[in-house]
């Protein structure tokens, strides 16, 4: 019996051409980086003023954030509803201390899940440059979600160190632990400014999806509550692992699970990259729609 159809393998040179065409549209987005580096850094640093310009406090208020989030946190959490109705001060404050790195990483999510979905439609100028690299945009988000996040656990080291009379040894792996998160921000900001051009409700969804990616994480309880079988659930929340994992170098001041610590990494890395393959497939119609 013959078959209706039958598969051609590729022949050796074709398959290296195309293994060849893929690695070199990979590198694109790194070579762009690299070529139009101080354009970036210039727009990160214009993103990060900007927020401020026309304040009082101006870049005071970067630092003022923090603190008052750690003093709402304290007040709310700790006090008006801790367990027992009320506790001490003291109790309030280790209490918002212990929430608040968690709380810090989901600040930067959010930033970046909120705003990715306006970048590029909310600056149709940058889009009808040709030689403007389109790419830098999302990054500068991340840059900026990254650099709001690193002042805040600064700040909260200053605050905790202030409290307990000693320095967490473990703040030494947060640097890391913000390397590990930056894939997850750029996947969200790459695939959401692309989307965010073609799905103008988009922008009204980021919002809800936030908030439940806030409290379906274990900022606010540990998952070893929950049973197993829901552990896998848990673990979907790009959150869930880098906030065990900060829960644990900064009580135990050690890294408790690396190989958790990879496999997270690796599944960064592969939605980063189809994050760039979407919007690199969908950037040329940009100007057509705005």
């Amino acid at each position: 019996m013959e078959w209706p159809c039958r598969v051609v393998a590729p022949s050796p040179t074709a398959w290296k051409a195309h293994t060849r065409e893929r690695s070199t549209e990979e590198s694109r987005l790194i070579r762009e980086v690299w070529t139009f580096r101080d354009l970036l850094w210039e727009l990160s640093k214009r993103d990060f003023v900007l927020r401020y310009r026309g304040s009082y406090a101006g870049f005071l208020w970067s630092l003022a954030h923090p603190v008052s989030m750690l003093a709402v946190y304290s007040l709310a959490f700790g006090i008006m509803l801790g367990r027992q109705g009320a506790l001490s001060i003291e109790g309030a404050v280790a209490y918002s201390l212990a929430l608040f790195p968690g709380l810090a990483l989901f600040q930067a999510l959010a930033e970046t899940l909120n705003k990715a979905p306006f970048l590029i439609s909310g600056n149709p100028a940058y889009v009808k440059k040709i030689v403007f690299p389109l790419a830098l945009m999302p990054l500068v988000t991340v840059i900026v979600a990254l650099a709001h996040t690193a002042i805040s656990l600064v700040i909260w080291t200053i605050v905790y160190t202030c409290f307990h009379g000693r320095v967490p040894w473990g703040v030494v792996f947060l640097p890391f632990l913000l390397l590990l998160f930056t894939p997850v921000l750029l996947a969200v900001s790459l695939l959401f400014s692309a989307l965010g051009v073609y799905l103008r409700d988009l922008g009204h969804f980021t919002g809800p999806a936030g908030q439940a990616l806030l409290f379906l994480s274990p900022i606010f309880y540990s998952i070893d509550g929950f049973p197993p079988v829901l552990h896998s659930l848990f673990l979907l929340n790009p959150l869930t692992t880098l906030v065990e994992q900060t829960r644990a170098v900064l009580e135990q001041g050690r890294v408790t699970d690396w190989n958790g610590l990879a496999i997270y990494l690796l599944v960064a890395m592969m939605f980063a990259w189809g994050g760039w393959r979407v919007f690199k497939r969908l950037r040329d119609d940009f100007a057509d729609l705005l």
